[in-house]
């Protein structure tokens, strides 16, 4: 039982340390900060994060500064030079190397054969509202494999620790935050988070955190259809949308949310809506 309480207790901090990574990815990180978020000792801090998470903090971060970047050759004409000093690459050539690396192709094979290949569907072209969502302070649990896997696992989770903790489903704002393209980032790796916004003193415990999902300018549009077909939604967004819009995406996770909780095997949702995150 003791081990079980230091297990959860570390994978509580350890996701403090993946959220702080997450929101700070164009900074500088140290380990020595790293550990500090997490409230490790920066002896062990190290050797925690390679047992749990499966690969150390460095390669953690290069990782998902990559994989970014992977999507900016993918959705802009930035160019590769630029892309490169935005993943905190001093210089292309380093930039290169990494990025081939991890992808098997330069940056230039991978824009020219991007893996996402959307097709614009005729009268498709979904129309969104542009708002700003302010910061919402949730109730956050993640899970890590395929979104069809991953996400239902996460629901479930926030699900009985809303009901173990005798805190009401209604009232709230039901968030899915869904980090990674599936066409970039391999399955094992996919980041899926369930979320639901806190009432009044309510405390977290478990494997569940509060954090909070970051406001700004976002595109909100309506998905029609069960959550398993959210990926049709977001290819007609990045597919037809999208290129035209004239809007530049920002770095932050897109968002579903739900009205309701999603209970397992309900077929579709009312008010289910995507928001995709816009530079100011």
């Amino acid at each position: 039982m003791e081990k079980d309480a230091t297990k959860l207790d570390h994978l509580r901090r350890l996701l403090r340390v993946l959220l702080f990574i997450e929101r700070h990815l164009d900074e500088e990180l140290s380990l020595e900060q790293l550990s500090r978020v997490g409230s490790f000792s920066m002896y062990h801090f190290h050797r925690i994060f390679h047992g749990v998470i499966g690969e150390t903090p460095g390669a953690y971060v290069r990782r998902l500064r990559l994989e970014q970047a992977a999507g900016q050759l993918v959705y802009s004409d930035v160019r590769i030079t630029d892309v490169a000093f935005d993943a905190s690459y001093e210089t292309p050539s380093a930039f290169n190397k990494a990025f081939k690396k991890l992808m098997g192709c330069s940056p230039a094979q991978y824009r020219d054969r991007a893996p996402v290949n959307y097709k614009i569907e005729e009268g498709l072209v979904m129309q969104p509202t542009i708002h700003v969502l302010k910061d919402q302070s949730v109730f956050s649990v993640r899970k890590m494999g395929s979104y069809p896997k991953s996400a239902p696992e996460a629901w479930k989770s926030l699900g009985v620790f809303l009901s173990e903790s005798g805190y009401t489903r209604s009232g709230r704002r039901y968030f899915g935050i869904y980090h990674d393209n599936p066409d970039i980032t391999a399955e094992e790796n996919i980041r899926s988070e369930a979320c639901c916004t806190i009432s009044g003193g309510e405390i977290e415990s478990g494997e569940i955190v509060k954090r909070v999902i970051d406001g700004g300018r976002y595109a909100t549009f309506k998905h029609e259809g069960p959550l398993e077909e959210l990926d049709i939604t977001f290819d007609r967004i990045f597919g037809n949308w999208y290129p035209g819009s004239g809007e530049k995406l920002a770095s932050r996770p897109c968002l579903v949310e739900l009205k309701e909780y999603p209970e397992s095997g309900a077929e579709a949702y009312a008010g289910v809506v995507v928001h995709i995150p816009l530079e100011s």
